[in-house]
């Protein structure tokens, strides 16, 4: 409802956040700035609010309270609820307070509008004069919009579902060729010129590298050991066309002592995993992800099409230059049993020896510490492991965002006041995941003139960040189930960690949202950082000490000093989160590593590629907290794509001017409200539909839904136009058709973000602040947002181009043959098309109701 400063609704005030309403008063002043008079009009009280300048001087406006209902301000129409002007609220209290007439008063008006971004479209559109159909928009949008609550009827935030983040997908186990381990004749192999000459002469040159490594890091050391490449087919040729484990063939002392090697098979693998624990409580549980435990028990694989040959890499410069970093990492993991012992020749063969690195990070605060990485590109190599990887055969997955967790905080603050936060992060994560023997081939490691392998999953594998964010996903669901089974046992006993407020929480979002809502408090994890929240301090408690214990039982590590909470203030990916201040902004981390990022592109001649992946993705997330940022994002965003196959650049002019601009922005810290806005945070939703509708003046109507998950079809529904609707004027008409698309595909689609894409710019005004002076708009209007409600839809309006809305203009004027060819040049092909039908009587509803406005059906505007 009315929004005071950064869109805080009326009806979420408490005395607990009137401090962040209003500027810090002066140190003269220790008063409230809000005071509740006692006076009434029309019915209602009215609240005095004080806000100070840097001038000490008073500015005083008066919102009613409670305000209006959602229902009373649709009778409203283009009158909403009311906040008075300085001036206008002196008028009306003046007589009462016997305020001074001479007292200064400030004609500034109450910001009435704010600014959002609109998402981009599902399916692209052509045109060229329609910003949306090639970049992000910016556009007002009145703070009386419906999209900022769905009604006071269902008290704002406190039914709205919990983010869909951490859903496991359902797989079944890929087919595995189990085979018989068999012993391979490798004679051939140990006889060959590469295994006496090449590799041995490979590893004295890298040796030799190591003993020597210069004071100053220009690389010229490394121009002694060069990459050892042998082509597949000459790999296998020395194997029998097997990909076989040589270990067997190694005495103690590194000596051959037989020639028969083992061929790699898919076989278990043993790891600190406790697998048997893991399925057992999926699989009591209903976790759908079968495959994953598969990977999990036989090592996690990337299916990389790359080349089965041998590839021997020397270390990048940046292991020789943090040297000791490096050592220590790779003798931990040799303790730890992740790597093997040093050999002399590959122990696997095929054998692909990657890169190993190390890479300096800033944490911030002046704090720096050294990543040890494994370069599966192979230098940006076309027939690297990486470049083999196809990722779009992997299961969807939606990645976690910080607005996630922060519309969960939100959603919990409608009704809580302990409201209590917490954090984790588990050790080494990557590194407690096995490798599939199959693939073992691929992570041989070069070091000091040895051999090593490494025989758990590392930091550089393209596949990782997917099959992580799977086993984080397994985590989540099954603390999800487990903490609803916990919550119940407790109401059973009447424990005190469930109080009356917490029980009718749920209780009412059981009743209307459904029972996939039964949560009481929300768990997310991004790879290996898990964030909760919860209603009150003790269930904050309980829940962290269940998630830590359920994460040891399967075989993972927390970091100790890394679990924070339960707290009211809280970092979590470069954002701090205040409670008692009701805010989300950038983090002084997330600034400082940005500024030295940005200075190294400022002062470099030459970077490194990956250094404008990691800024385009942080000017991202500066734009989610300042909208005006967006269109350097998206440019900083297209750079890194122009860029992104590349090893080392020269930053041009303009992106250098990019990225001191979006320091800028950075060092203003922007910060949003943890408030209702959050509903429209720049992500890919769950469920989303783009609705194209169009309506022609006397031929018919039609629209197309367009469905961002590949399982769903896109909608099409066209019909003509009867007599009776024939004579409506064309507003009408094409706000009909938003009504008809809201009943026709809401059943279906209930719970999901829709971007209504309109051509007419009435129907955009009457949908986007509701306002109309006409009565047949405001009753459509009134219907429209009964079926949002109904289906529990978020809705965004979004301005198209007449050029753009090729589809629904087609379905409108019953030109299927245009439909067809605009369809295909957006890429929509026909198996992807399915028709349905707006059900007769919706449209007599409609009809009734612009009958009862206009009994002569008059083709009048208004």
């Amino acid at each position: 409802w009315p929004m005071l400063l950064t869109e805080t609704p009326l009806g979420l005030i408490t005395p607990s956040i009137t401090r962040r309403l209003c500027p810090k008063p002066t140190v003269r002043n220790n008063a409230s700035p809000v005071q509740l008079l006692p006076h009434h009009f029309e019915g209602r009280r009215v609240i005095k609010i004080t806000y100070w300048t840097a001038t000490d001087s008073q500015q005083i406006t008066f919102p009613f309270w409670p305000p209006p209902s959602f229902t009373d301000a649709l009778q409203f129409d283009d009158q909403p609820p009311k906040i008075f002007t300085l001036r206008e609220a002196l008028d009306l209290m003046v007589p009462s307070l016997r305020l001074p007439s001479e007292e200064p008063i400030y004609d500034k008006l109450w910001p009435s509008k704010i600014q959002f971004t609109l998402p981009l479209p599902l399916v692209p559109r052509l045109g060229h004069l329609d910003l949306d159909a090639t970049a992000w928009r910016k556009q007002d949008l009145t703070t009386f919009s419906m999209r900022h609550v769905n009604s006071t009827e269902i008290s704002d935030l406190q039914l709205m579902p919990w983010p869909q983040v951490n859903l496991p997908p359902i797989t079944s186990p890929k087919p595995r060729a189990l085979r018989d381990v068999r012993d391979v004749d490798v004679t051939a192999l140990f006889q060959s010129q590469v295994w006496n000459v090449s590799i041995p002469h490979f590893l004295r040159l890298d040796k030799l590298d190591h003993a020597n490594i210069p004071v100053s890091h220009r690389g010229e050391h490394r121009r002694r050991a060069t990459p050892l490449i042998l082509s597949e087919a000459a790999s296998l040729a020395l194997t029998g066309g097997h990909i076989v484990d040589l270990r067997p063939c190694f005495g103690s002392d590194g000596s051959i002592i037989r020639s028969t090697a083992v061929a790699m098979a898919p076989t278990p693998v043993s790891s600190k995993l406790n697998i048997a624990f893991m399925k057992s409580t999926g699989h009591k549980l209903g976790f759908q992800d079968k495959d994953l435990f598969d990977q999990l028990e036989y090592g996690f694989t990337n299916d990389s099409k790359s080349p089965r040959s041998t590839r021997l890499y020397p270390c990048h410069l940046g292991a020789f230059k943090y040297y000791k970093a490096v050592q220590d990492s790779l003798q931990h993991d040799i303790d730890q049993g992740w790597i093997s012992r040093p050999y002399t020749r590959p122990p696997i063969w095929p054998a692909v020896a990657v890169p190993r690195n190390a890479i300096q990070q800033y944490k911030g605060f002046n704090k720096y510490s050294v990543r040890v990485t494994t370069d599966m590109s192979e230098m940006q190599s076309d027939h690297s492991i990486n470049a083999g990887i196809d990722l779009t055969q992997e299961p969807h997955l939606e990645m976690v965002r910080i607005h996630d967790y922060l519309l969960s905080i939100a959603i919990l603050l409608s009704k809580f006041e302990d409201v209590h936060l917490w954090k984790s992060d588990l050790t080494k994560y990557y590194r407690h995941i096995p490798k599939s023997k199959e693939e073992l081939f691929q992570q041989l490691i070069v070091w000091d003139g040895n051999i090593y392998l490494d025989e758990r999953s590392v930091f550089g594998d393209a596949i990782m960040v997917h099959k992580s964010t799977r086993l984080a996903t397994f985590i989540v669901f099954c603390l999800r189930k487990m903490n609803q089974k916990r919550y119940q046992e407790c109401i059973r006993n009447n424990s005190p960690l469930i109080t009356r407020p917490i029980l009718e929480f749920l209780s009412t979002r059981l009743q209307r949202l459904g029972l996939d809502q039964a949560d009481l408090s929300f768990i997310c994890q991004y790879i290996d950082d898990m964030l909760g929240c919860a209603p009150t301090k003790a269930l904050a408690i309980s829940d962290k000490d269940e998630a830590l214990k359920f994460v040891q039982q399967c075989g993972l590590e927390i970091q100790p000093d890394k679990v924070v909470g339960p707290v009211t203030k809280i970092e979590a990916l470069g954002v701090v989160i205040s409670l008692p201040e009701r805010t989300a902004s950038l983090s002084e981390k997330f600034v400082s590593k940005l500024e030295l990022r940005t200075t190294e592109v400022l002062t470099s001649t030459s970077i490194p590629a990956k250094l404008i992946e990691s800024l385009a993705f942080s000017h991202s997330t500066i734009s989610t907290f300042d909208p005006t940022a967006k269109p350097l994002a998206t440019a900083s965003l297209k750079y890194w794509y122009a860029i992104q196959n590349s090893r080392t650049i020269i930053p041009s002019q303009e992106f250098q001017d990019l990225a001191r601009e979006m320091l800028r922005y950075a060092k203003n810290k922007p910060s949003i409200p943890l408030n209702p806005a959050l509903l429209f945070p720049e992500r890919t939703y769950h469920q989303r539909l783009d609705i194209e509708m169009d309506a022609s003046g006397d031929i018919g109507w039609g629209f197309i839904a367009l469905s961002n998950s590949p399982s769903r079809l896109h909608e099409v529904a066209w019909d003509l136009w009867d007599e009776e609707e024939k004579q409506w004027h064309i507003n009408i008409k094409e706000l009909a058709v938003s009504c008809y698309a809201a009943a026709t595909l809401g059943p279906a689609s209930q719970n999901f973000y829709v971007v209504e894409a309109i051509d007419n710019s009435v129907a955009e005004r009457v949908a986007l602040q509701n306002k109309s002076t006409g009565p047949a708009l405001r009753a459509i209007q009134q219907k429209r947002i009964q079926y949002h409600l109904q289906f529990n839809w978020i809705v965004h309006q979004q301005r198209i181009s007449s050029a753009d809305n090729d589809l629904a203009d087609a379905l409108s004027r019953n030109k299927m043959i245009e439909f067809a060819q605009a369809a295909y040049l957006r890429r929509i092909k026909a198996h992807q098309l399915r028709r349905i039908f707006c059900d007769l009587s919706v449209r007599h509803e409609i009809k009734k109701l612009v009958t009862q406005v206009f009994p002569q059906h008059r083709n009048d505007t208004n």
